[in-house]
C-alpha cells in the first residue's frame, strides 16, 4: 500500500517517467544504470525510497562473471514492501511456453503433469503473484532485475544481468526495473592483476 501511494504521488507530480540514475561506485570505476518507472512503477518508487533510507550503506555483492552481479542490502537494513511481480507473462511469452520446452523442465520429473503446462502456470503454482497490466521487459543482458525470495517477494536487492543466457531462468521470476547505460565492461572476468570487484556504495541521481 505504501509503494502504491508513492506511485500515485509521482503520477500527480508528472515525474513518473523521469528515469533517475542509479550509480554503483566500485573499486574499478562507476557503473551507471537508468531506472525505468514506466516499466515497474511500484518497485522503482519503493526502491528509490529504500536507497534513500541508506539500506545499502552496508551491502553484500556476489559476482558470477558472464551471468550476473547480485547486490543485496546488509544486515540491519529496513524491510522492503511485499510487492507483486510487475511482470506481464503474456508479453514475455510465458503463457504459451510449455514447461517441458523451457529451463524449468529440468526441475521436475520428466512425466510430471506440469510439464505440459505453461511456465506462467508453473510460476503461479509456486506462489508467484503477477501484475498482468504492466508492460514487461525480458531479463536480457544489461538489465536490472529485482532480487526476490523463492516465491517472488522482493528483498530490496537486485541483479545486473550479464548474459542473455541467464534470462532462461530469470525471465518471469523477477521484476525488470532498470538498464545499465555505462560501465558494464567493469563487470567482466578480472585479469590476474585486477582485484575482485567491490561495490562501495550506491547513489541516486
Amino acid at each position: 500500500m505504501r509503494a502504491r501511494l508513492l506511485v500515485v504521488c509521482l503520477l500527480l507530480t508528472g515525474s513518473l517517467f523521469a528515469g533517475r540514475s542509479l550509480i554503483l561506485v566500485t573499486n574499478r570505476g562507476d557503473i551507471e544504470a537508468e531506472l525505468l518507472p514506466d516499466v515497474a512503477p511500484l518497485f522503482v518508487a519503493a526502491f528509490e525510497e529504500f536507497v534513500s533510507a541508506e539500506a545499502f550503506d552496508s551491502l553484500r555483492v556476489t559476482l558470477q562473471p558472464g551471468q550476473y552481479l547480485l547486490v543485496e542490502p546488509g544486515v540491519g537494513a529496513p524491510g522492503f514492501p511485499a510487492l507483486p511481480l510487475e511482470v506481464n507473462t503474456a508479453a514475455l511469452g510465458l503463457d504459451t511456453l510449455l514447461v517441458r520446452d523451457s529451463w524449468h523442465a529440468g526441475l521436475l520429473p520428466a512425466h510430471h503433469a506440469l510439464q505440459d503446462s505453461s511456465v506462467a502456470t508453473l510460476l503461479r503454482r509456486q506462489g508467484y503473484r503477477f501484475l498482468p497490466s504492466q508492460a514487461s521487459l525480458s531479463t536480457r543482458r544489461g538489465m536490472l532485475a529485482a532480487h526476490c525470495t523463492g516465491t517472488g517477494t522482493p528483498t530490496g536487492g537486485f541483479f545486473i544481468v550479464l548474459s542473455d543466457a541467464a534470462s532462461r531462468w530469470l525471465n518471469g521470476r523477477y521484476t525488470v526495473f532498470g538498464r545499465v547505460v555505462s560501465g558494464e565492461e567493469l563487470l567482466g572476468e578480472p585479469q590476474a592483476a585486477v582485484e575482485p570487484l567491490r561495490v562501495h556504495h550506491l547513489i541516486l541521481r
